[in-house]
C-alpha cells in the first residue's frame, strides 16, 4: 500500500508523545502517586498528573487506529505470516530480554498489535463476504457485532507472564474503526476536515472526564464516562491528530515527523535504554507551582525525548546492518 504522509506524520507524532509520556512518568520519585489522579493530591501533584493524562488518553489508540487504517489487504495466510514476522517474533525475542533487564515479559504494544491484526485480518475477509456492495450500515453492524464479540474473549484470556491480553480489548474499537475508515475513505475524509470540532470535543470531554477532581460530579460526567470506557475519549483524540495533520503541516517538520513515524517500531522498542532517569527531577517538579511544573516537564521532555528519540534511531539504524538482528528485533 502506498505510503500517506500525514500517516507516517501522526504515527511520528504519537510515538514522540509515548517518549515524552514516559520519560516524564518515569522522572518521578513514585510515578504511580502523580499520574493516577486521585482526590488527595495538591494542585501542583494535580496538574503534573493532568498532563501525564493529556498524553495518555489518546496516543495508543491513535496508534492502533493507524495500524488498522494501513492494514494490507493481501491473502489471508500471507497477510498472517507477514503480520508474525513484524510484531510477534520481535515481542518473543525482546520480551525474555525485558524479562532479565526490568523483571516483566514485555512489550506489551507487539503482542496487542499482533493480536489485532490477526482479528483485523479476518474482519478484512469476512467483510466482501457479508457485504460486498460496501453498504455503511452493514460495515457499523459488523464493527459493534466484532467489538462485543472480541472484547469479550479477550478480557477472558490470561496468558501471564507472557503479557496481558485483557489490555488489547481497551484499543479494539480505534483499530476497527481504522480498517473502517479506510474501507470508507469519502467518510473518514469528511470527518477529518473538522479539526477545530474535535478539539473543542476532545478539550470538553477531557476535562469532564477529570472533574470529579476539581470538585464536580453528577448524572452528565456519569453518561460520559461511561462512553469514555469504550474509548470515546481516545477516538476523538485520535481524529483530532489525523485531521491536524490531513491539513497540512511545515515540509521540514514533516519530514522529520515521517521518518520517526516510518521507524516508530525502532523507537519502542529502544528508547527505554536511552531515557535519562533523575528522581531529583521529579522531586523539583513537585515542589514548585503549577505553572513552572507543566513548564519545565514540557522542557525536560523535549530534551531527553529528543536524546532518546535520536540514539534510538542512530542505534536501529546499526542494529539492522545485521540481516539477523534486523529480523528478531524489528521484523525486517
Amino acid at each position: 500500500m502506498e505510503r500517506l504522509k500525514f500517516i507516517d506524520e501522526s504515527r511520528g507524532f504519537a510515538i514522540i508523545l509515548m517518549v515524552f509520556g514516559h520519560i516524564i512518568a518515569w522522572n518521578f520519585p513514585d510515578w504511580r502517586q502523580v499520574v493516577l489522579l486521585n482526590n488527595f493530591q495538591n494542585s501542583t501533584t494535580l496538574i503534573a498528573g493532568v498532563w501525564w493524562q493529556l498524553i495518555y488518553s489518546f496516543h495508543m489508540a491513535l496508534l492502533f487506529m493507524i495500524s488498522g487504517y494501513t492494514l494490507s489487504a493481501s491473502t489471508l495466510w500471507k497477510s498472517i505470516k507477514k503480520k508474525t514476522t513484524r510484531l510477534l517474533v520481535p515481542y518473543l525475542f525482546t520480551g525474555f530480554i525485558m524479562l532479565l533487564i526490568k523483571d516483566y515479559f514485555g512489550y506489551w504494544f507487539l503482542l496487542s498489535l499482533w493480536i489485532l491484526s490477526i482479528i483485523g485480518i479476518l474482519c478484512n475477509h469476512v467483510y466482501p463476504l457479508i457485504n460486498k456492495r460496501e453498504y455503511v450500515i452493514i460495515d457499523i453492524a459488523l464493527i459493534i457485532l466484532f467489538y462485543l464479540l472480541f472484547s469479550y474473549l479477550l478480557k477472558r484470556i490470561n496468558i501471564q507472564p507472557f503479557g496481558d491480553i485483557g489490555k488489547t480489548a481497551n484499543y479494539l474499537l480505534p483499530y476497527l474503526l481504522g480498517i473502517f475508515f479506510r474501507r470508507h475513505k469519502k467518510i473518514f475524509d469528511t470527518l477529518s476536515k473538522g479539526f477545530t470540532i474535535w478539539l473543542i470535543l476532545f478539550a470538553a470531554l477531557f476535562i469532564l472526564k477529570y472533574s470529579p477532581y476539581w470538585g464536580y460530579s453528577g448524572s452528565v460526567y456519569g453518561f460520559f464516562h461511561t462512553l469514555n470506557r469504550h474509548s470515546l475519549l481516545a477516538i476523538i483524540g485520535s481524529m483530532m491528530v489525523l485531521s491536524f495533520f490531513q491539513k497540512g503541516i511545515p515540509q521540514r517538520i514533516s519530514y522529520y515527523l515521517s521518518f520517526i513515524g516510518k521507524n516508530s517500531l525502532e523507537v519502542y522498542i529502544l528508547h527505554l535504554l536511552f531515557a535519562i532517569q533523575i528522581p531529583l527531577i521529579g522531586a523539583f517538579w513537585l515542589s514548585t507551582n503549577p505553572i513552572t511544573c507543566i513548564t519545565t516537564q514540557i522542557v525536560f521532555a523535549f530534551f531527553a525525548g529528543g536524546i532518546a528519540i535520536s540514539l534510538s534511531l542512530v542505534s536501529a539504524w546499526v542494529l539492522k546492518r545485521s540481516k539477523f538482528l534486523s529480523m528478531i528485533l524489528f521484523g525486517k
